[in-house]
């Protein structure tokens, strides 16, 4: 399909949401229908140090993580179709994770200043258009276990109500969504459902902006 490179069509789409809220799904499926790309991040070198120990690597994972989000998009937008359909963001890698992290109180305050301005920077780079796709704490659970990813999942299962409402919080602050444009749907709908009720949204010619969408 022809690559949406027209005035007024956004750079970069964020998909939003918890663990196996449908992000991936989403974006290969957007970009299949739409022509764009879905951004891909690599595993940076931190993670597995991370995940056996949170405590004693959780500042260097955040901000090695957040340097590796930031790097991926630059990368995909000179080389990859527009728009790009991305399914992890500057907001998912502090507003949910370093938050946690630090509410678990393994971050310092000096080091949540750090991660916090790392933060404010990639933010204004990123893009203003997000789709949060909204999935209650049953489906979540019964998604983790299906999916069984061994590196993540006794991590994923042990936070998942409390990221859950991390999401919430976020995705209803008025302050978080100054600026922004975002759709709030059901992640349990069918794939194609999905998509054809985002590829709806963007294809409105009035966008308001702060669009309150839901589903």
């Amino acid at each position: 399909m022809e690559n949406l490179r027209k005035p007024g069509f956004p750079e970069v789409v964020t998909l939003l949401g918890t663990e196996t809220a449908g992000k991936t799904t989403t974006s290969k499926l957007l970009a299949r229908r739409l022509g764009g790309h879905a951004l891909s991040v690599p595993t940076w070198p931190m993670f597995e140090k991370f995940l056996n120990n949170p405590a004693g690597y959780a500042f260097e994972n955040q901000t090695e993580a957040m340097s590796y989000v930031l790097k991926a998009k630059q990368k995909a937008l000179e080389s990859q179709s527009h728009p790009l359909f991305a399914d992890t963001s500057p907001d998912r890698i502090h507003k949910v994770h370093s938050w946690r992290l630090r509410e678990n109180g393994f971050l310092s305050d000096y080091e949540w200043s750090r991660l916090d301005q790392q933060y404010s920077q990639a933010q204004e780079q990123w893009g203003m258009y997000y789709v949060y796709l909204r999935v209650g704490l049953p489906t979540i659970i019964q998604r983790l276990k299906r999916r069984g990813r061994p590196e993540d999942i006794e991590y994923n299962l042990q936070s998942a109500d409390v990221v859950l409402e991390r999401w919430e919080d976020i995705i209803a602050d008025e302050r978080w969504r100054d600026g922004k444009r975002v759709l709030e749907i059901s992640g349990e709908l069918n794939p194609v459902e999905i998509c054809e009720t985002i590829e709806s949204w963007l294809g409105t010619d009035e966008r308001q902006e702060g669009d309150k969408s839901r589903l």
